[in-house]
């Protein structure tokens, strides 16, 4: 494995700090964006990690609430907002584009007690096996990485 050293050229540049990084056992130079000086990393990789599962898990857990009944967008971006799963509109819509697309999920428009017709989503016979899948692979896997994860006091 190579050894890594830090350099002495460390230069902020677009409001990052940029790293350059010389590889002793390749001699070649690496740079590094996004670069952050000690105690900051934790903070962009808890970040990155949480980004990153959400990410994972979003298809499914949209698939799973229609599994329970039709809903509209923002509905289900209220929900799953509340859970911490997402921050805003601006993943939801384009994920029910994708999902439409896909024919995992069908639209169609109900008219609203209050306001405008609401396009509401709702699971196809695909999109509902696609669901039950996840949930057969979900449930060994989670326990899997919890096995790993709780220390073994924990596990009874």
């Amino acid at each position: 494995m190579a050894e890594w050293t830090q350099s002495a050229a460390i230069a902020a540049a677009n409001d990052c700090l940029v790293g350059v990084y010389l590889d002793i056992t390749n001699r070649r130079r690496h740079r590094l964006r996004n670069w952050a000086p000690p105690g900051t990393m934790s903070h962009m990789v808890s970040a990155d990690v949480s980004s990153q599962l959400r990410r994972g898990v979003l298809e499914f857990c949209v698939l799973g609430l229609l599994k329970r009944r039709d809903r509209y967008g923002f509905d289900l971006v209220r929900e799953l907002g509340d859970l911490g799963l997402v921050a805003g509109e601006g993943t939801i819509y384009p994920l029910l584009s994708r999902l439409r697309r896909d024919r995992l999920v069908e639209s169609i428009w109900q008219q609203s007690e209050s306001g405008p017709p609401r396009r509401y989503y709702r699971l196809t016979a695909e999109g509902a096996a696609r669901a039950e899948t996840f949930v057969q692979l979900w449930m060994p896997f989670r326990d899997a990485v919890d096995s790993i994860l709780t220390p073994e006091t924990e596990q009874t």
